[in-house]
């Protein structure tokens, strides 16, 4: 499992609970670091929770993936889709909520 984020706090989270993780900080490239990860195979499969317009995190997800890799977005970002990797890879894309106590359930 690969933790990509640019929140020191976010990171040691990810490596307390088992993850190898990548700072991005300093502006290093989160695909590289995933195909350097999975040893240029592409990723299995990415969970988006990143909350922006910009549509580069899904972007930079299918570039990540391996074919039939899988990207499930839990966080807001754009939702502009090149076609083309998609295709090309099969990806599966899956937009998802929270859910939770408290979170649609008042009581």
């Amino acid at each position: 499992m690969l933790g990509l984020d640019v929140d020191p706090a976010k990171l040691a989270l990810a490596r307390d609970l088992g993850a190898e993780t990548e700072d991005l900080s300093a502006g290093q490239d989160p695909v590289a670091a995933a195909l350097a990860f999975s040893r240029g195979r592409g990723v299995d499969a990415v969970l988006i929770t990143a909350s922006t317009q910009s549509n580069a995190p899904l972007h930079q997800a299918a570039l990540m993936c391996r074919k039939r890799g899988r990207i499930v977005l839990v966080g807001v970002t754009g939702l502009t889709l090149s076609r083309a990797t998609f295709f090309e890879k099969e990806l599966t894309f899956q937009v998802s909520c929270s859910y939770g106590p408290g979170r649609y359930d008042t009581a």
